[in-house]
C-alpha cells in the first residue's frame, strides 16, 4: 500500500511541475512596432491582455510590452494584430489577411463552482469569441445573427462576394472565411 501511495505522490509532484512549467513556458515570435521588430521569447497565453511578458532570450530577465506600442505579435502558432474596438487597443488572432482582414478575439473565463444539496459539480465556462471584421479604416464587431445587415457594404465592390454574403442570415465561419479569402484574391 506504502508503493502505491509513494508511486501517486510522485506523479502528482511531476504534474504540477509540468503544470507549472508551461504556466511559465515562453515561445519563440517576433514584436513588431512602428519603429522595430523584436525577435523575443513571449509568454505563451490565450488571450493577449493591455500588457503581456517577452524575454529577449530564453534565459533573460522577464520585460512587459505594453499593447499600445505593439502594432503585430507574430509566434510559431498563430499571429495577432492590433486593433481597436471602442478606442481600446487589444492584439487579436489574424485568421484572414488581405483588403478584407478578419480576427477572432477569444476570452477566457475560469468555470464556477456549483453547490448542490447531495452533490458540488462545476459550470461550463464562460469562454467566448468575438470576431471582427475590418477594411480599411472600418471595424466592425460580426454578429451572430443578421451577419449581412451588418458587413455586406464592404464587399460592395464585388458583386459575387457581395451576394454570397447576402445570403449570409446567421455567422458560419467556415463560409465566411472563404468568401474573405476569395475577395482578397479577387478569386469570386
Amino acid at each position: 500500500m506504502k508503493n502505491y501511495l509513494l508511486v501517486f505522490l510522485f506523479a502528482l509532484c511531476v504534474n504540477q511541475l509540468h503544470a507549472q512549467h508551461f504556466l511559465d513556458y515562453f515561445d519563440k515570435a517576433h514584436i513588431i512596432t512602428d519603429h522595430d521588430t523584436i525577435a523575443c521569447y513571449v509568454k505563451v497565453q490565450g488571450t493577449y491582455h493591455a500588457k503581456f511578458e517577452y524575454k529577449l532570450h530564453r534565459d533573460a530577465d522577464t520585460l512587459v510590452a505594453n499593447i499600445d506600442t505593439v502594432n503585430y505579435l507574430i509566434t510559431d502558432f498563430n499571429s495577432y494584430g492590433k486593433i481597436r474596438p471602442n478606442n481600446k487597443s487589444i492584439l487579436s488572432r489574424i485568421i484572414c489577411w488581405g483588403k478584407i482582414n478578419y480576427y477572432a478575439r477569444i476570452q477566457f473565463a475560469s468555470p464556477k463552482l456549483i453547490r448542490g444539496d447531495h452533490q458540488n459539480g462545476v459550470s461550463k465556462t464562460d469562454d467566448w469569441t468575438t470576431y471582427y471584421i475590418e477594411k480599411q479604416d472600418t471595424l466592425i464587431a460580426v454578429p451572430k445573427r443578421k451577419v449581412a445587415q451588418k458587413i455586406a457594404f464592404l464587399f460592395d465592390d464585388d458583386l459575387k462576394s457581395l451576394t454570397k454574403v447576402m445570403k449570409m442570415n446567421k455567422l458560419n465561419n467556415e463560409k465566411l472565411i472563404t468568401i474573405i479569402e476569395n475577395y482578397n484574391q479577387g478569386k469570386q
